[in-house]
């Protein structure tokens, strides 16, 4: 995926988004401890992490391998926090 690939302007006519993520994946019986210290990362205003699969679980479709959860993380320059634009 390049720089620019989604723009206001598509979002507005199409509805559509694309987003740059990774997938990273942990054993699965860290997923409640890694929870619990993203809720704590949340307080302090650092987010990125929508979910947590449970084992085995293909969160959006990527594979993971099984005895381990799938963390997608979401990147980029440009993001809501607090109800300010940040840039």
């Amino acid at each position: 995926m390049s720089r620019h690939s989604t723009s206001v302007p598509d979002v507005l006519e199409t509805g559509s988004v694309k987003i740059l993520a990774s997938m990273r994946q942990i054993p699965a019986s860290a997923a409640e401890k890694a929870h619990d210290i993203f809720e704590l990362a949340k307080k302090s205003d650092i987010s990125g992490v929508v979910t947590i699969g449970k084992d085995g679980e293909s969160p959006f479709g990527a594979p993971i391998e099984v005895g381990k959860s799938g963390i997608p993380v979401f990147m980029g320059k440009c993001y809501r926090s607090r109800g300010r634009n940040r840039h």
